[in-house]
């Protein structure tokens, strides 16, 4: 199934990249199965984090990223596999950090986080409806022509996987917006086909207007992909900026 929609932000190679006092990238590189502490280059209020990693290999375990005890200095991550063992592997993860709040400058986005009390999935007693997750569209500040949508599970109640996941309200096929801001965005956690339901998790999610942003020592790429594909069709793949 092929429900998750990109945000693509790329830069330099840097470890930790400050853009602004509200907003910095990271590299955070040799990301395993045990808890690894991650600095923030800024200091947050409502630090939003929101991370993915990069599998090596078509050979290496599928995982997450899970993300816990988030303060405004910091926060600690990890990879789990789906059945939850020690992938045993290495790899890095590229993270997202911003205020919680809507901002102009560098670029148009906005962060915010919810609650997500139930989890959608293939299986009883999940599925894929709206009323497996929480409508926010009420939530989203700025009017966008074509908004991109990145989103984390920021806490670790649950020590089994899950995984973000968006969507317009209507169709889970369809990516936020689809049709127009009028069109709307829900929000949830996933666990895919596994018949298991997840305790209750923060959400952590970014919307940005979609285009390539030169600052004086940054440049950053904020777009979406046409489509999803896993390790069982051809990687890599390439997208074009």
């Amino acid at each position: 199934m092929k429900i998750v929609y990109l945000l693509l932000f790329l830069t330099l190679s840097l470890f930790s990249q400050s853009v602004t006092e509200n907003l910095e990238y990271q590299k955070v590189s040799s990301v395993g199965y045990n808890w690894k502490h991650v600095n923030f280059s800024n200091s947050y209020s409502d630090a939003i984090v929101v991370c993915s990693n990069v599998l090596a290999s078509s050979n290496d375990s599928e995982a997450v990223v899970r993300i816990n005890n988030i303060t405004a200095n910091g926060f600690d991550v990890k990879i789990q596999t789906p059945n939850d063992v020690d992938p045993n592997y290495m790899t890095d993860v590229y993270c997202i950090v911003s205020d919680e709040g809507s901002y102009s400058v560098p670029f148009k986005y906005e962060a915010h986080k919810v609650l997500s009390t139930n989890t959608s999935g293939n299986s009883n007693p999940n599925n894929w409806s709206a009323s497996r997750t929480e409508d926010v569209s009420s939530s989203i500040v700025h009017s966008y022509s074509k908004p991109a949508v990145l989103g984390q599970v920021m806490s670790y109640n649950d020590s089994d996987f899950s995984v973000f996941w968006s969507f317009d309200c209507d169709s889970r096929k369809n990516r936020p917006f689809q049709s127009g801001m009028s069109d709307g965005i829900c929000v949830g956690k996933h666990v895919g086909e596994i018949n298991e339901e997840r305790v209750s998790e923060t959400l952590g999610y970014i919307v940005a207007e979609s285009g390539i942003y030169e600052l004086e020592d940054f440049s950053m790429a904020v777009n979406y992909g046409n489509n999803i594909r896993g390790v069982g069709d051809a990687p890599a793949y390439s997208f074009t900026l």
